[in-house]
């Protein structure tokens, strides 16, 4: 194919909506489809590379094609791996050191795509990973080995069957894209992690750029303002997804054909002798500046954005701007200093000698990963570490297993902690900041005799709101089934005591039954029109109200903190900036419920706050195990004060 200057500039338009999102530029929260961008070019050229190769020489040779792959990728990859691992160990505590070094390892074996969907991390839960965007560098380089392999098979298809290669190529080619947009489509309704991080939810991307190819081969577009209209189009749908896109919208599913079909067109319509209509823009000088270090500098800002955050133990937009425009430049200098010369050189252009040189950068970098691993290990030995280790790794404990099983009258299951055989039922309901109070319930429960029944999903608030994302990315209706379930079992077990505990949903978590966000003014109204009827709900099931109140939230990390700087004081967050949000929605939500019926509270703000902070320690214990959830140790230290609560509860419903 002859080199298209529009391409280049497509991948400038690509790279720079990436960084605008990842930097948190307003407007432009779906900028992440900027790699789905990348990923239709890419079926697109490498495409018309294997083509090429088939009909001039009626073979892929793969040790040539893999070859040049690695000698345009591995350089500028290895190079951003190492650098990563060497700041991160600077700027992270040893706590998170063996992370990093099994994402160094995952990335440079281009497997860490499968790392972090193995992990059951969602891309936007993930963004303290400084690595997390190599996850599209593995999916592409998957895609480098399995595709050169299916258009072998089709070429001997096409021989065998005397079919041309373009035919049999299109079939084959089709195919393999709807099966993976199925899959893909799929993997979205189910919540899982694998849609957004798999190869074969992604390859109707690669394949659709393919598609394009092929029909570039039998049409070229007529230079007609239609033809031209068609072009705009596709490069408007790309930055519609861009701004109206966002973390809560389902990619890869039916959403992602807005900006794979939109990079097809522009494709499509650039092909030609001379550019013309949207290829004019894309040809001018500045996007293809940007599209020339494209890879560089998409390989350097994520990294340069979150150690930058790192450093500075905050978020701060003012300085991921400047890291990303810093890295822009690095990449500039990698670009002409590292990827050029190595593309260049003629030593290096024998495939065997590229091969064995791309072997031997992997082995020094998993190497490099591995004694970062071992020196983890040593720093842990220390005890102040190793029990805030303990600390964060403990953060999904929740009750014991200490509970007995029993069936109701639909034959449904419970776990019932306490005495099972007591006349009096207590049921804890919510999401996990209710389920991180479930060892000081269920000791209050061994304390008081009552029976416990723990009803939490986390994620989920126990109100009928519609939450866009829940905190394990999945949708509204899985959130919806919960509390059906749990309106059922309020019927059956008819509890004497109904305990409440949610988290804050009304900062951007909240949509109305139609999809539209709301903002946090309307949040909280739904919040508290949902609790007033839960409350009813409650009330007809006999029970009475207790609430736990919200605890309020650091900004910083707490347990990272304290790791690196071992200072209470400097980690924990001004109660004024706390304490007010949780009040706020807290004082909402009690109104709400008292409307229908006396409530009793359990405030949990001075446990942890003072008139100054919200501090993460306390009288020797450790308050939080992440930025939202408090330590188990933490609640077990009030078991007295939540037994005393519930007993007290308990007695105002006998009376």
């Amino acid at each position: 194919m002859q080199f298209r200057e529009d391409i280049e500039g497509l991948r400038g338009v690509a790279v720079v909506v990436v960084v605008l999102f990842h930097v948190g530029f307003a407007g432009v929260a779906g900028g992440y489809v900027g790699v789905d961008v990348f990923f239709v070019i890419s079926g697109f050229l490498i495409s018309s590379q294997l083509i090429g190769r088939l009909e001039d020489h009626g073979r892929i040779g793969f040790v040539d094609f893999w070859a040049r792959r690695f000698r345009r990728l591995m350089p500028l990859l290895v190079v951003t791996i190492v650098g990563t691992l060497a700041v991160g160990m600077v700027v992270y505590s040893p706590l998170f050191w063996k992370q990093l070094s099994r994402e160094g390892i995952s990335s440079v074996l281009y497997l860490s795509n499968i790392h972090f969907a193995r992990d059951s991390s969602f891309y936007f839960q993930s963004a303290s990973s400084p690595l997390l965007h190599t996850w599209s560098l593995s999916v592409e380089e998957q895609f480098y080995v399995a595709w050169p392999l299916i258009f072998a098979v089709v070429g001997l298809v096409a021989i065998r069957f005397r079919r041309t290669l373009t035919t049999c190529l299109l079939s084959a080619v089709l195919v393999t894209s709807v099966l993976s947009f199925v899959i893909a489509v799929l993997l979205v309704r189910r919540g899982s992690p694998w849609a957004f991080f798999s190869s074969p939810s992604r390859a109707s991307e690669f394949g659709f750029g393919a598609l394009t190819l092929l029909a570039s081969r039998r049409w070229q577009p007529a230079r007609t303002a239609v033809q031209a209209a068609f072009g705009w189009l596709g490069l408007g749908a790309i930055v519609v997804a861009s701004m109206t896109f966002d973390q809560f919208t389902d990619m890869p599913g039916t959403a992602a054909l807005l900006p794979v079909v939109g990079t097809g067109l522009v494709l499509l319509m650039g092909s030609g002798e001379r550019p013309t209509g949207v290829a004019l823009l894309l040809v001018a000088r500045p996007l293809r500046s940007l599209g020339r270090v494209s890879y560089a500098w998409y390989l350097f800002h994520w990294p340069a954005i979150v150690l930058t955050a790192a450093a500075i133990q905050r978020s701060s937009r003012f300085a991921t701007s400047i890291a990303a425009i810093g890295s822009l430049g690095l990449a500039y200098l990698a670009t002409s200093g590292i990827e050029r010369p190595i593309r260049r050189s003629r030593r290096l252009a024998r495939p065997t000698v590229m091969l064995g040189a791309a072997g031997l950068a992997a082995a020094l970098t998993v190497a490099s990963a591995l004694v970062i691993d071992g020196i983890a290990e040593r720093k842990l030995r220390d005890p102040y570490l190793a029990s805030l280790l303990a600390i964060r790794d403990g953060r999904t404990e929740t009750g014991s297993q200490n509970c007995l099983n029993e069936t109701l009258r639909d034959g449904t299951s419970i776990c019932v902690y306490g005495d099972p055989d007591s006349d009096t039922t207590v049921l804890l309901l919510g999401d996990s900041h209710a389920a991180q109070w479930a060892p000081a319930v269920e000791e209050a429960a061994r304390r008081l005799s009552f029976r416990l029944i723990v009803r939490t999903r986390g994620g989920c608030p126990s109100y009928a709101v519609y939450v866009a994302r829940t905190g394990d990315d999945e949708a509204s209706e899985a959130c919806i089934s919960f509390r059906s379930e749990s309106a059922r079992l309020l019927q059956q077990i008819g509890p004497d005591l109904v305990v409440l505990t949610n988290a804050d949903f009304t900062s951007r978590l909240l949509s109305s039954p139609r999809g539209r966000f709301l903002d946090r003014g309307e949040a909280i109204e739904a919040w508290g029109i949902a609790a007033a009827m839960l409350a009813e709900q409650i009330t007809a099931a006999g029970a009475d109200i207790a609430v736990i109140e919200d605890n309020p939230t650091q900004e910083r990390e707490p347990i990272e903190c304290l790791a690196r700087h071992r200072s209470v004081t400097l980690c924990s967050v001004l109660a004024e900036r706390a304490v007010p949000p949780v009040a706020e929605i807290s004082a909402v939500e009690q109104s709400a419920l008292s409307s229908v019926l006396p409530i009793s509270v359990f405030r949990t703000a001075p446990l942890i706050c003072d008139t100054h902070r919200c501090w993460v320690e306390r009288d020797g214990v450790t308050v939080y195990a992440d930025r939202n959830h408090v330590s188990r140790e933490f609640v077990l230290r009030q078991a007295d004060a939540i037994a005393s609560f519930i007993g007290t509860a308990l007695s105002a419903n006998r009376s």
